[in-house]
């Protein structure tokens, strides 16, 4: 496995000012599509060594072939979508959590979702109670 990078590598492969640099919500969906894709019998852990290095890999050659430039012709809205699209991937595959039970090797979103609607019945209150309690300490925190 590589090492991470230094913190100061980025600005040096990095085509704009505005690339960010790190984990964002689209790149957990991502890698969590690709760990959904693996199937059952697979060994996740081995097989995180191998995506971070092809991750790494592709996240270097985009910057020496100035990928990020190319988003400037990708219109607003497209990008919009997407990352609502990530978002409800993201809640689709985190409320069952909340409701206090688990789903096992649920893979598409519209599996996952039917999934947590048919075992509605089987909400942990105390799950939800903490759940419901933390986005109220969450607003209140905020300000909102």
């Amino acid at each position: 496995m590589l090492p991470p990078s230094p913190p100061w590598s980025p600005p040096l492969f990095g085509s704009s000012r505005f690339t960010i640099i790190g984990p964002t919500n689209a790149t957990s969906v991502l890698v969590l599509s690709a760990f959904l894709g693996l199937g059952p019998g697979v060994d996740k852990i081995q097989s995180m060594g191998i995506l971070l290095f092809l991750v790494g890999l592709f996240l270097i050659l985009g910057a020496f072939l100035r990928v990020a430039t190319l988003l400037q012709y990708v219109s607003r809205t497209v990008i919009i979508a997407y990352i609502t699209a990530a978002a409800l991937l993201i809640i689709a595959n985190q409320i069952h959590n909340v409701l206090g039970y688990s789903l096992g090797d649920a893979g598409a979103f519209g599996e996952v979702c039917w999934q947590t609607l048919t075992r509605l019945l089987q909400t942990d209150w105390a799950s939800l109670l903490v759940g419901f309690l933390t986005v109220l300490i969450w607003l209140f925190v905020s300000g909102t």
